[in-house]
């Protein structure tokens, strides 16, 4: 399971690295669920299960590559599932 950040960065929840979200990435159903946990006032964390795989994509601001995560189907989002409970 994943978990989504604010600024687009996901948590692999099994290793704990952090990965940007590739541009290339299908986030529609992910922009919808982004928008309805907006609505109901939570903004912290949306968790994902998703099928994807690692690449690398040009920064041009860094003048150097990234390594992003390219979504391409999401099974399941969830957004109450907790990654790291407390």
């Amino acid at each position: 399971m994943l978990s989504i950040k604010g600024d687009m960065k996901i948590q692999d929840c099994s290793s704990g690295k952090q990965y940007i979200v590739s541009d290339k990435s299908d986030l529609s159903s992910i922009d919808k669920a982004i928008k309805q946990s907006q609505d109901m006032g939570n903004k912290s964390r949306l968790y994902i299960e998703a099928e994807g795989f690692i690449s690398t994509q040009e920064n041009f601001a860094k003048k150097q590559n990234d390594t992003v995560l390219v979504i391409g189907r999401i099974s399941r989002i969830d957004m109450q599932f907790d990654c790291n409970p407390q």
